[in-house]
């Protein structure tokens, strides 16, 4: 009876801990973009433009950003 009630309690108390830990945000650090594209509208041939993507670091943990590569954007693309 004692061994039944044991086992009992130790599936409950596993059953508890993946719970919680499945219940529980990522650790880490997370990268949050508000805006991922915008419409710059027309833009003429041999016209320079700006778009500046800001981004904040919602993790617990830092955030290194590296290797940022810049592409030029093709008509029509």
């Amino acid at each position: 009876m004692v061994r039944r009630r044991f086992s009992f309690l130790l599936v409950g108390v596993l059953w508890i801990l993946v719970i919680s830990a499945a219940c529980r945000p990522a650790v880490g650090p997370r990268l949050t973009l508000p805006e991922t594209e915008r419409d710059l509208g027309p833009i003429r041939a041999n016209d320079e433009t700006e778009f500046v993507f800001v981004f904040s670091n919602t993790g617990d943990r830092p955030l290194r950003v590296e290797g940022v590569d810049v592409l030029p954007a093709t008509p029509g693309g």
